[in-house]
């Protein structure tokens, strides 16, 4: 009983550190699908300003489930947003958080993350990825979805030389109505009863379907895929997917 409740604090003090409200961007819409498989979660989302008119963008996974999980994201979280607030570029960032969490990982432990920061002055969007699942951005005017998938392997499993010479950072323009969706892959690996994956390609013609939809539906088109291809199973890992 006592660990139950133990649990349930870990749970409420983790729905304090993921946001609930977003910030009025103005020039940004921003929606998010968020699924624990467990009462405490290993996902990680957030949206903050890193300058006057510049906003950071994260998501991250931690490797494994339960309480520790739910405390390396908690380290991440707290490493993330005190190093994104000095305005350095995203690489910069991920190479400092990386040098704070990795000597407290647990042995076998990982963290993949994507950090972004979106300029609303020029439209760019600089990130990198740090062995996480890659971005996809919907063209509003074409439909055609790309891949952005940066090289970078990750958090925690280097103490840095090899983490920091890996990780590549890039840049793309966003056009108005572009849609930018950030995930974990509790996303594309929810399995049906056959144990078939919903996968990537999936997941991109559904967006591509659904690009000039309210962003509240197309979460819920998304959701709705999600447990109608498994059938309506648990989830078996946490999902997580930030729309922009």
């Amino acid at each position: 009983l006592i660990q139950e409740g133990d649990v349930r604090v870990a749970h409420e003090v983790q729905q304090h550190l993921l946001p609930s409200v977003y910030p009025d961007i103005g020039e940004v819409e921003i929606d998010t699908l968020y699924t624990p498989s467990r009462l405490v979660g290993g996902d990680y989302y957030d949206c903050f300003q890193v300058g006057e008119r510049r906003w950071g963008f994260a998501v991250a996974d931690v490797s494994g489930k339960g309480t520790a999980a739910a405390l390396m994201m908690a380290s991440c979280r707290t490493a993330l947003r005190v190093k994104a607030q000095g305005g350095w570029d995203p690489a910069t960032v991920l190479r400092m958080v990386n040098f704070i969490v990795q000597p407290d990982m647990p042995k076998a432990m990982f963290i993949s993350a994507i950090y972004g920061i979106l300029d609303l002055d020029t439209r760019t969007l600089t990130f990198c990825r740090a062995g996480h699942e890659p971005a996809l951005l919907v063209r509003a005017a074409t439909g055609e979805v790309q891949e952005l998938c940066p090289s970078g392997m990750a958090l925690g499993l280097d103490p840095g030389g090899l983490f920091d010479e890996g990780l590549e950072e890039t840049s793309t323009t966003l056009a108005p109505q572009d849609l930018l969706v950030l995930y974990t892959d509790g996303i594309t690996e929810t399995a049906n009863p056959e144990g078939e994956e919903f996968g990537r390609e999936r997941l991109a013609a559904l967006l591509r379907e659904a690009r000039h939809l309210p962003l509240a539906e197309v979460r819920q088109q998304v959701d709705r895929a999600l447990v109608s291809f498994a059938f309506n199973a648990p989830a078996a890992d946490d999902r997580t997917l930030l729309l922009l």
